[in-house]
């Protein structure tokens, strides 16, 4: 902070203040200074070690605004790299993990599948409507460390077609007793990438997706 400096009339000049701004820029800095070195009393200059000081903190806000400078440049070059290597999933397959499943038809089959990183003992799939009534029970039975391609008829449990909607789906698998890890997977054409609020999701069948949803990018089945 600059101090307060005798004129040649021996009364106290007061404090120059720093322009009424958020943060003192480099312009701002160097008016503020050459305002001091103006208002000083010739017979009694600053002293060299202050004026020093002055200048450091002059050389310090110039770095930080060219960092300020380089690091927003690299953000908006990995902004646009992370764009450019979304959009390029535009055209293919991709499985991600589900937690709901969409019918646009009564009784229309849905394609999923189970995973399971190690074997269950019984592993059970509940799927529930928007009102959270559960409409099927899917009892698997026992199943083995992998991956099983599955398929959901669009049925209740009574064997009526559902109507068509969005569905939640959730799995149960344990191991003697013991809940275990159990995900269910779906697979669909990307048609499109959203960058709504700087968040990029994938379209797929009418549904976004998030990136951390994403588990393998497969080649597209009709290529």
């Amino acid at each position: 902070m600059v101090s307060s400096i005798s004129g040649t009339t021996g009364s106290a000049i007061p404090p120059v203040a720093a322009p009424p701004t958020k943060e003192l820029g480099r312009d701002s800095f160097v008016r503020l200074l050459l305002t001091q070195l103006q208002s000083q009393d010739p017979t009694a200059p600053q002293s060299s070690e202050a004026f020093v000081a002055q200048l450091a903190q002059f050389t310090t806000v110039e770095l930080l605004e060219r960092q300020a400078g380089h690091m927003e440049a690299l953000l908006v070059a990995q902004a646009a790299g992370n764009q450019t290597a979304v959009a390029s999933l535009v055209g293919k397959d991709v499985s991600f993990r589900a937690d709901t499943i969409t019918t646009t038809s009564a009784g229309e089959v849905r394609d999923f599948s189970l995973e399971v990183p190690s074997s269950a003992d019984a592993v059970i799939v509940s799927i529930t409507d928007d009102s959270g009534r559960v409409v099927r029970t899917m009892n698997l039975g026992p199943r083995d460390a992998g991956r099983t391609d599955m398929a959901f008829d669009g049925l209740s449990d009574n064997g009526t077609p559902l109507p068509p909607g969005s569905y939640s789906m959730q799995v149960i698998a344990t191991k003697n007793g013991t809940p275990t890890e159990a995900s269910l997977l779906e697979r669909g054409a990307v048609t499109g990438v959203s960058f709504l609020d700087g968040v990029a999701e994938l379209l797929v069948g009418g549904r976004r997706i998030r990136l951390p949803d994403v588990v393998e990018i497969n080649v597209a089945r009709d290529a």
